[in-house]
């Protein structure tokens, strides 16, 4: 189980007993808690959002279940359909940071994406003039497989 904050550094691990219960620490703010089934992490995940009240000294979390899960090949492609190389992705769910990416030669990563799960956001971190890189949205073009594309406003960035 791991509860995650949303930014970097800013999860909670805990290993559950035999009848499924766990104890971490963790400060009042809204949460991810992420349940994979060991020894095969990359196949077993499942994604709850909750909030830890400000006023709660313990927090009885809800039942997450567990389900499958499976790795996804996400194209990323400009305004022109072309691949977008070498571009770092934030990937945001339930209105939280879940990973970042970079995209191969082929403008593709790799994501493990579970059954059932609020599809995620992307945004590419492309950097401006100054060298800033900024956060640029993307539309979803395909779902299976996933395709995004930089929107046309937004290709002169």
């Amino acid at each position: 189980m791991s509860l995650d904050r949303g930014r970097p550094g800013g999860s909670e691990d805990a290993i559950s007993d035999a009848e499924g219960r766990f104890q971490t620490y963790a400060l009042p703010s809204r949460v991810m808690a992420t349940a994979m089934r060991m020894p095969d992490e990359s196949i077993r995940t499942s994604i709850k959002q909750m909030v830890i009240p400000s006023d709660a000294l313990e927090f009885d979390a809800p039942d997450i279940e567990i389900v499958g899960s499976e790795s996804r090949v996400i194209s990323i492609q400009d305004a022109d359909g072309k691949p977008m190389s070498g571009i770092e992705v934030r990937v945001r769910q339930y209105g939280l940071h879940r990973a970042n990416r970079k995209t191969d030669a082929e403008g593709r990563f790799q994501l493990v994406v579970g059954e059932g799960n609020e599809f995620p956001t992307f945004e590419a971190l492309i950097p401006d003039q100054y060298g800033i890189k900024r956060p640029t949205a993307f539309e979803v073009t395909k779902k299976d497989p996933i395709v995004l594309r930089l929107p046309k406003e937004n290709a002169d960035q």
